[in-house]
């Protein structure tokens, strides 16, 4: 398995429908690709129709689904990376989208530069039930991180959306903080990785929601 997408859902079930759907296109789009691709969504304890809703998509559309106890998000997505088997792991939010290209544009850029432990790519944000961005390429750029880690990676980096080499810190799980925790995982790991890419290819939708944690 190459990508293990992980998405944590909690009381989304307004915004699950377009997230499974983005995540659906993308993995299409893929073709026989999409083989590589394993879908984990983390049910963190929801209390409204988000666990019925995942338990449908599961059969489907074959993506696993973890049903726990509300933890929070950190302890949702370390639910994920536990069941995961991908060589790299990627993190989707579940009240955000994949744009159709996305998944190509991970597969294209881990194929143009197979030594880089990590991979950031772009997003735009939307409003809640407004016209979702559309895809866009970009050109991409590897940077060495061995020796020092220079501003730009730490700007742009972000757990949204961006792949991580399982091997570059196979033990590097996501805090209990509620709010900060993706900034500790993100530069924690660039600690660790020896070379990372910048892509300007615009692979994500950030939904702009009331009540959204952000």
């Amino acid at each position: 398995m190459l990508i293990s997408l992980i998405v944590p859902v909690y009381n989304l079930e307004a915004c699950l429908p377009e997230t499974v759907a983005s995540v659906v296109e993308a993995r299409r789009v893929l073709g026989e690709d999409a083989s590589e691709i394993e879908v984990i969504f983390v049910d963190d304890g929801s209390t409204d129709g988000s666990e019925a809703m995942l338990d449908a998509a599961a059969v489907e559309w074959g993506f696993q689904v973890i049903h726990k106890p509300n933890g929070g998000e950190g302890s949702a997505r370390n639910a994920g990376i536990e069941r995961a088997s991908g060589r790299y792991l990627m993190y989707l939010d579940g009240d955000d989208i994949l744009l159709p290209n996305a998944l190509a544009e991970a597969f294209a850029r881990i194929r143009e530069f197979p030594e880089a432990d990590a991979f950031s790519f772009r997003f735009a944000a939307y409003p809640d039930g407004g016209r979702r961005p559309e895809p866009v390429g970009g050109a991409s750029r590897m940077i060495s991180t061995a020796s020092e880690i220079p501003a730009e990676p730490i700007l742009r980096f972000g757990v949204f959306p961006s792949l991580f080499r399982r091997e570059a810190a196979p033990d590097l799980r996501f805090s209990a903080l509620p709010l900060g925790a993706d900034r500790e995982y993100v530069l924690s790991f660039l600690a660790r990785a020896r070379a990372v890419v910048l892509s300007d290819a615009l692979v994500g939708g950030y939904r702009q929601r009331v009540g959204s944690m952000a």
